[in-house]
């Protein structure tokens, strides 16, 4: 696989990680440039880790990564898109202008929109790429992505004020929609 070839499948895989970005930024209000760093690192580095499992594991487990992936990642994306709806939705006596995403929901979002990355690197291992420089594209441009996400979300969240949060889970739970989709109708 060339490397023209390989960035263009780092960018279509990256795009989940870019529109759940979005979310996260627009969950923030106004992120920071550290906001974006530390938003963009999970998001990068489970694109990297995941890649360079599914290489490592190859065909062992290739039926079952590429039967369930997209099942696990909408689960996934359903709970986060779910809970933000119900947090959303409830009346706040003192609104928060800044409300940081925790930890174990933008982990959920890491490995929900890179589950992928793993299917992608048992494919990898077939055609005996060189995993080091194929995992390490995947994760700068999917990390490069989800910085993106998270500055285009800064300009979003403003706009939507008090909504920002039910139309970020919607979108989440869509993007899980999209993911199951797209597995089961190809």
């Amino acid at each position: 696989m060339s490397l023209p070839t390989l960035f263009l499948v780092a960018l279509g895989l990256s795009m989940d990680a870019f529109a759940a970005a979005i979310v996260a930024g627009v969950a923030l209000g106004r992120p920071t440039f550290l906001d974006g760093l530390k938003i963009s690192a999970p998001f990068g580095a489970f694109a990297l880790l995941f890649a360079v499992l599914g290489w490592g594991l190859g065909s062992y487990f290739r039926e079952t990564v590429t039967d369930w992936d997209h099942w696990i990642a909408f689960g996934l994306l359903a709970i986060v898109g779910g809970a933000m709806i119900v947090e959303g939705s409830r009346r706040r006596r003192g609104a928060k202008q800044r409300r940081a995403l925790s930890a174990l929901a933008l982990l959920t979002l890491a490995i929900a929109t890179n589950i992928d990355e793993a299917a992608i690197g048992v494919t990898l291992a077939f055609l005996d790429v060189a995993i080091v420089t194929a995992a390490s594209i995947l994760g700068a441009v999917t990390f490069a992505a989800a910085a993106v996400g998270v500055h285009l979300g800064r300009v979003f969240g403003p706009l939507l004020g008090k909504k920002a949060e039910i139309i970020g889970g919607l979108v989440l739970i869509g993007l899980g929609v999209k993911i199951l989709l797209d597995d089961i109708l190809a």
